[in-house]
């Protein structure tokens, strides 16, 4: 099977999924998110973005921390 080339998106750029439109505005890494503080040599990076849905249907959002 042939591994499928990934292509970094920049700012602003707008990805089209099945239903939605996703467009990350802005990013910063972080030490701590939170109470939470990054392991030892780690850091957080955090984002911030818009979805827009294209569908009828709503978009639905599940956030896991």
């Amino acid at each position: 099977m042939k591994k499928e080339e990934v292509k970094p998106f920049k700012l602003n750029d707008v990805v089209s999924l099945k239903r939605s439109e996703v467009t990350i505005t802005n990013f910063e890494q972080r030490d701590e998110v939170g109470t939470k503080q990054a392991s030892d040599g780690g850091t957080f990076i955090a984002i911030q973005y818009t979805i827009k849905s294209i569908s009828e249907e709503p978009v639905k959002i599940s956030i896991y921390t």
